[in-house]
């Protein structure tokens, strides 16, 4: 196998071992391995098997040792969920998680989406009001059947994008959640908007400038259904960032009371990566129903960049303190394809700009391959019943 070179060097010819999956390994399947590596190498790799050795022999189960062995097959062949899945993990003390989180895509509160876009789109407007805080336009419009929208027309302000909140809502749909209020085109009049507007002159001439009008002196943008009690949690806040990371930790113990906030959290910083909102904890985004329970993922405007395949630094760092999931947004993330997304962004009707740019729905589409990764990659070290926790 080994022969002299003409400047007295020793060469061999490598050998291209198949790969296959490890199902049991001998003492004479390494002693073949370590045969077809030349001496130079030989002493390298007898140490890297030491070590492989002693960590497997350190592993407290058989199944640790088999995640071990299986990982690197695993993660290149994206079947790490398939490999380790099993039952729904029971946590501590005979506590058994709540069925679901309370999701219904399609429904707001009960009542079907369909039937709130056509109130939203028909209604005639009788009062427009400036909602406060925040740093773009948005506007709250009654309507004459009682009922109210957020409005945020296309303005000058670079960090509101009204038609990223409309994808935001699909997207909220295709992953099986009901977090976004249900968001829709419309186009005002100009006498609509601002002939409605309650304020002073001063007001209106300031709007009138940050608001992008059309040629036909018609204003275009988002409505978003109103919810009328809002609570706004400081979960940005380091005091209690250090507390709930913990809970998404998978080797930490979580109690019994946060498991919903946490189940909730997880899914929350998880679709913040996927559309890439940077935006979350910067202000008062945080937003819950008023018995403080029930998560609303709200503000969206600021999101689905072209040119951050992995994420914001923002979103990537969210992304990395999750390490427990919730099965059913897993299953929802690996049915998301680019044709369902083209699918259902096609089912807003003449919207006046491109929903969503190529290369902005080229990022979404890689930073949904790279949270499946990531996941994966979870389930590899710390199993099946340690990360997926949440239904």
């Amino acid at each position: 196998m080994y022969t002299k070179t003409g400047r007295g060097r020793e060469s061999s010819r490598r050998v291209k071992l198949p790969y296959t999956r490890i199902t049991s390994f001998s003492l004479q399947d390494l002693m073949s391995c370590v045969a077809a590596i030349s001496p130079s190498r030989r002493l390298t790799w007898w140490a890297i098997w030491v070590v492989a050795g002693m960590i497997l022999v350190a592993a407290s189960s058989t199944a640790r040792a088999q995640r071990f062995l299986a990982f690197s097959y695993g993660v290149r062949q994206g079947r790490m969920a398939e490999l380790f899945a099993g039952p729904p993990p029971r946590l501590p003390g005979g506590f058994e998680p709540p069925p679901a989180l309370c999701d219904r895509p399609g429904f707001w509160k009960g009542v079907k989406d369909e039937r709130l876009f056509s109130r939203m789109r028909g209604s005639k407007v009788v009062k427009v009001t400036v909602n406060k805080g925040g740093s773009s336009v948005s506007l709250r419009v009654h309507f004459a059947d009682g009922s109210s929208a957020a409005f945020k027309p296309d303005q000058i302000h670079y960090q509101s994008m009204p038609r990223k909140e409309i994808v935001a809502y699909r997207v909220n749909r295709l992953l099986g959640l009901s977090r976004v209020p249900p968001a829709t085109v419309r186009v005002f009049t100009k006498k609509e908007i601002l002939g409605n507007l309650e304020g002073s002159v001063w007001l209106k001439r300031k709007l009138s400038e940050e608001i992008n009008t059309s040629k036909d002196g018609s204003i275009s943008g988002e409505l978003s259904w109103w919810i009328p009690k809002i609570t706004f949690l400081p979960l940005g806040k380091w005091e209690h960032r250090k507390r709930w990371y913990q809970w998404l930790k998978a080797y930490k113990r979580m109690p019994k009371r946060n498991y919903k906030m946490a189940a909730q959290l997880s899914v929350m910083l998880l679709f913040d990566f996927l559309i890439d909102n940077m935006d979350r904890f910067s202000g008062r985004n945080v937003c819950a129903d008023s018995s403080s329970e029930h998560l609303y993922f709200m503000d969206n405007t600021l999101s689905f960049f072209p040119r951050n395949p992995h994420g914001s630094k923002a979103t990537h760092t969210g992304l990395y303190r999750v390490q427990r999931f919730s099965r059913s947004f897993y299953k929802k993330l690996k049915a998301l394809t680019g044709k369902r997304l083209r699918k259902e962004l096609a089912k807003e009707k003449n919207p006046p700009w491109n929903l969503l740019e190529e290369a902005e729905f080229k990022m979404f589409m890689r930073r949904r391959a790279y949270a499946l990764r990531y996941m994966h990659r979870m389930i590899a070290n710390y199993g099946w019943e340690k990360t997926m926790v949440f239904p």
